[in-house]
């Protein structure tokens, strides 16, 4: 596991009333020394009502090399 941070999030909510949260982040790879970033998006109905993730949040990435990771 490996420390980054929120580089921007959005959310919106689908027909039915689910919340869509869309996370952009960032964290320096163990493997290359690269800082690595990527887009995900899932389900999370818990956060209804509130902000999401602002810039600079820190996070938590389950890194196992440059090209499979993902937020935790």
């Amino acid at each position: 596991m490996v420390s980054g941070e929120v580089l921007e999030s959005t959310h919106s909510t689908d027909s039915d009333g689910d919340l869509s949260l869309k996370v952009e982040y960032a964290f320096q790879s163990t493997e290359s020394n690269m800082r690595l970033s990527k887009i995900e998006t899932a389900q999370r109905n818990d956060l209804k009502g509130k902000r999401p993730p602002a810039p600079g949040t820190p996070v938590v990435v389950l890194y196992y090399n440059d090209q499979h990771y993902m937020l935790l």
